[in-house]
């Protein structure tokens, strides 16, 4: 009898022996699974973190690319305010726009490859320091003359026993790079609904008629026959009608102008007012990918003067604006692009400086080579009223610029869109979109 309650107890024994070890499993299990979300959790957080942070680094970093180039475009508008730089080439007969000249043979600013350059030349640190400063006009002179002290040398006072404070030129993590590009170089569509030109008749308008200079060769023939199935003219009336106050659409097709986006989806009303992007564009009927993507780089929407570098101004906007001068009825297409590349070399060794002064040129026959046939010049519109029109769009320096600036660091990047209108005190922001 003892016996079989001394199994009997070791049976119930053995038995709770077996849940303890299956509440201790479950245990480790629990706890092993909470753990690791833990441990995931907070690594996540911590990732999110960085990330956050280099993202708020590469932003600053873009902004910082931003104002650099700011720097350099008014460094270059102080040498052209130098009288005497002025007078020495106004008895050369040419004129120096600094800013232009900067955003021209500088069109971008990387750090990355100031990187490369400086640590690729083979020099210590104080050589190369040193050969930046001399390249900045602050360097010593040659054997013999009292040179700048080096970085190791310079001491501020009651700091004679510390190393200095100063900083190198890169010494910041991560880089930036800033391109740039002349926005007065582009025909403003804004230009189109200026109220001055308002009851101009639309092919009498002269953005209008630089932008069909634009569209107009030959070769862009199959563009508007057979995929947009739309004149060039109605093109250009969509664009206006698109930013201009009225509801009406311009020139000879009549009608409602928002009539052409009942079939949109979600449809969607014309604007009635300026542009604010170049973007903005593709809202407009008729402007697909294909119309933006190939006419869209010679577009601008923030020269509020609607003027066109002709000094700075791509070959195609060049030929658009010969195009709105010449005269329709005499003038080819064939005849302006024989003209062309004589007047690019032209500008290159002689820049305009006046909208008279390139009226006057186009007009003139030129040489085709040393020894080629003489190509004669453009004959402009017999209608004075057209030419003086256009004659008030064209410059010869620029004010308005675009960077764009890319700060990254890390696996992070963000990119800035700013355009500025340079004045001689302080630069006017225009445009400023953050990405």
């Amino acid at each position: 009898m003892y016996d079989l309650r001394r199994k009997a107890a070791q049976a119930r024994a053995e038995g709770k022996k077996g849940v303890a070890l299956l509440m201790a499993l479950i245990m480790v299990v629990l706890m092993t699974a909470y753990i690791s979300e833990f441990n995931y959790s907070a690594r996540a957080r911590i990732l999110s973190a960085a990330h956050a942070r280099d993202d708020m680094r590469a932003l600053y970093l873009a902004r910082s690319g931003v104002r650099v180039y700011m720097l350099l475009l008014s460094f270059g508008n102080q040498i052209a305010g130098n009288q005497f730089v002025q007078g020495m080439l106004a008895n050369l007969g040419l004129n120096l726009d600094g800013a232009t000249m900067i955003c021209k043979d500088l069109p971008f600013f990387d750090t990355a490859m100031l990187r490369f350059l400086v640590g690729s030349d083979g020099m210590n640190s104080d050589e190369k320091e040193e050969g930046v400063m001399d390249l900045l006009g602050l360097g010593g002179g040659g054997e013999g003359e009292a040179t700048q002290p080096t970085r190791s040398e310079v001491q501020y006072p009651g700091m004679l026993d510390q190393p200095t404070l100063r900083r190198g030129l890169l010494d910041f993590e991560g880089d930036f790079k800033v391109e740039c590009s002349d926005e007065t170089a582009k025909i403003d569509l804004n230009g189109l609904a200026e109220p001055t030109f308002f009851t101009v008749p639309l092919q009498q308008h002269p953005v209008a008629l630089m932008l069909f200079g634009q569209l107009s060769p030959e070769e862009y023939d199959p563009l508007f026959e057979e995929r947009l199935k739309i004149d060039r003219w109605e093109l250009i009336a969509n664009i206006k009608d698109y930013i201009d106050p009225d509801e009406q659409r311009s020139h000879t097709f009549g009608g409602d102008e928002g009539r052409q986006y009942d079939d949109f989806e979600p449809r969607y009303e014309p604007k009635d007012k300026l542009f604010d992007t170049v973007q903005e564009v593709r809202m407009v009927a008729g402007v697909t990918d294909e119309v933006f993507g190939t006419f869209g780089p010679g577009w601008s929407v923030h020269n509020r003067s609607y003027q066109v570098n002709v000094n700075t101004a791509s070959p195609d906007i060049v030929r658009a604006l010969i195009r709105a001068i010449a005269d329709p009825s005499f003038v080819t297409d064939q005849a302006i692009d024989a003209r062309m590349p004589s007047l690019m070399i032209e500008r290159m060794i002689i820049p305009f400086t006046n909208a008279d002064q390139f009226i006057q040129r186009i007009q003139q026959p030129s040489m085709a080579g040393n020894s080629g046939p003489q190509i004669p010049g453009v004959t402009v519109n017999p209608d004075q009223t057209v030419v003086d029109r256009i004659k008030k769009l064209i410059r010869t320096k620029s004010n308005v610029f675009r960077m764009t600036s890319t700060g990254y660091i890390g696996d992070s990047a963000r990119t800035m869109d700013v355009t500025i209108r340079m004045r001689r005190s302080t630069p006017r922001w225009l445009d400023w979109r953050e990405r």
